[in-house]
């Protein structure tokens, strides 16, 4: 089973925009959010590129939970930390819209769903 996140390159924040997400933070936020959960669901990062026609490509990051080393998580676990990790890369760093793919559905998750949600 797999599950992936795709996450732009570039934080949207409007103090300072533009400036790009670096491995390292991004690393760190993902290590984070594997200790707060119940369990540790092994990640695996990968620089991507999105293409869009032949006027638009952007530098990206996929991030796949690939249960490997086996765990013992249920799909369910495993669709639950990611929905969790997507939306705090989707805050942390600033972005307007993270997507996450697993074989039965593809999410998007906005930053206008997450203001309402602090509602």
């Amino acid at each position: 089973y797999e599950s992936k996140i795709y996450i732009g390159s570039i934080r949207n924040d409007w103090c300072s925009p533009s400036l790009p997400i670096r491995e390292e933070s991004l690393i760190e936020t993902m290590g984070q959010q594997q200790e707060e959960y119940k369990m540790v669901i092994p990640l695996r990062l990968s620089l991507t590129t999105f293409v869009s026609g032949t006027n638009y490509k952007e530098q990206g990051w996929e991030i796949a939970a690939i249960n490997y080393p086996r765990i013992s998580a249920t799909i369910e676990e495993i669709n639950e930390f990611m929905l969790l990790l997507g939306r705090r890369l989707l805050t942390d760093f600033y972005q307007h819209r993270i997507t996450i793919v697993n074989p039965e559905e593809i999410i998007m998750l906005t930053e206008e769903e997450d203001r309402h949600r602090d509602e």
